[in-house]
């Protein structure tokens, strides 16, 4: 017969042993000890909280509930076993019973930290920005050397488009623990970076602008060039319009609109500052670490000289080496052959076909598309654009 561990220590030695597998994950010792003293103590309210939470971060949420209602049935004054059932139903999606916990947790004890993260959190899921914040904040009052309370104020900020304030927390969280990957993620999308021009040799990229409204206005009622970048971008709209829609879109973070638009200007003597086309990132999804490529210059003879290279070069350095994407997609309709092969020229793979893929109500006709792809892997390994980017850029953009 196996003599029970909780016989040959004290109880105070096993519950803290209970404690230090749970912050190691030793989840299954956790386990068979807490069911060891609630067979020799039953009822005792730390080994009934305790398997509770061995349950609920094994996701047997069920019995994990009804251990969590034996430990404050036996013990209705902890606050600290109101704040963790409300993590735990926090987790379950019973975002409304999460609020309800963790609201009487802190009328019991409102010291506790964790338990205002997790209040702020379900108030976020909730849409409930403003509460969120101020959970969050005070959490910080309370421990200002929590990581978790400065990433979790930060996206809470990002999400309200205080992108200034958000970086200052997403940067204060990874001073305090270096290695906090969700911190070093948040920041990254709101990075200054997102914000600043490329600079080529003979053009620069710099984001959309109100002032640039005349110069897209005239893009869009260029119906042969329309044809080729994107026929089904709407060439009614107004100066006015267009205008009032970038200054609107200035305000909003590229990482939280999901894309981010640029005109390409020539920086030569002759031409100095003139605007020659637009580049685009479209749907852009950092959760799966891609986005959709366009490019479009107007006129023909810009075309010249592989201004058009020149211009992806300095998107793709954009988004594999500063932004972290691994995949850009761009799609060409069937009939814009010159288009096809430039993207296959400048390192893009064929990935699809799509065969009377899109109605294009102007002309009466289904259209063609054609699907490309480049990985970042792909992209660090092409010879010819590693030679093209040292040529067009001076540097090559395949090296991170």
């Amino acid at each position: 017969m196996v003599t029970p561990v909780v016989s040959t220590i004290p109880l105070s030695e096993a519950l803290r042993r209970i404690v230090g597998w749970l912050q190691t994950e030793q989840f299954e010792k956790a386990e068979t000890l807490c069911q060891q003293i609630c067979a020799s103590y039953p009822g005792h309210p730390d080994a009934l909280h305790l398997l509770a939470i061995v349950y609920a971060r094994t996701r047997r949420y069920e019995i994990a509930n009804e251990y969590f209602i034996k430990a404050i049935a036996c013990s209705p004054k902890r606050a600290d076993f109101y704040g963790n059932y409300g993590n735990a139903l926090l987790e379950q999606e019973r975002i409304d019973d999460a609020i309800k916990y963790c609201k009487h947790a802190l009328s019991l004890d409102d010291t506790r930290v964790e338990t205002y993260n997790t209040l702020g959190n379900a108030m976020y899921r909730m849409g409930r920005k403003n509460d969120a914040i101020l959970c969050y904040r005070k959490a910080i009052d309370l421990q200002p050397d929590s990581p978790e309370a400065y990433n979790n104020l930060g996206q809470a900020l990002k999400e309200q488009n205080n992108a200034n304030e958000a970086q200052q927390c997403f940067r204060k969280a990874l001073a305090l623990r270096p290695g906090f990957d969700k911190a070093a993620s948040n920041l990254a999308e709101i990075d200054p970076i997102w914000l600043e021009p490329l600079y080529g040799k003979r053009i620069f990229l710099r984001r959309c602008r109100e002032e640039d409204s005349v110069y897209l206005w005239r893009c869009s009622q260029n119906s042969e060039f329309m044809a080729l970048y994107n026929c089904f971008i709407p060439r009614s709209a107004s100066v006015e319009s267009l205008a009032l829609k970038l200054r609107e879109e200035q305000l909003v973070h590229p990482s939280q609109k999901k894309s981010i638009n640029w005109i390409i200007f020539t920086t030569s003597k002759q031409n100095a500052m003139r605007p020659i086309g637009m580049a685009n990132l479209v749907d852009i999804q950092l959760n799966h670490k891609k986005a959709e490529f366009l490019i479009g210059i107007p006129d023909p003879a810009d075309r010249s000289g592989s201004i058009g290279a020149e211009a992806t070069f300095l998107v793709m350095d954009f988004a594999f080496n500063k932004i972290r994407l691994n995949k850009l997609v761009t799609f060409v309709y069937g009939y814009n052959l010159a288009s096809q092969k430039n993207t296959l020229k400048i390192g893009f793979n064929q990935e699809s076909f799509l065969q009377q893929h899109l109605w294009r109500s102007e002309t009466k006709e289904f259209i063609d598309v054609y699907g490309y792809g480049m990985t970042q892997t792909c992209f660090r390994m092409d010879e010819r654009a590693a030679k093209l980017s040292r040529r067009l850029l001076g540097r090559d953009i395949t090296r991170a």
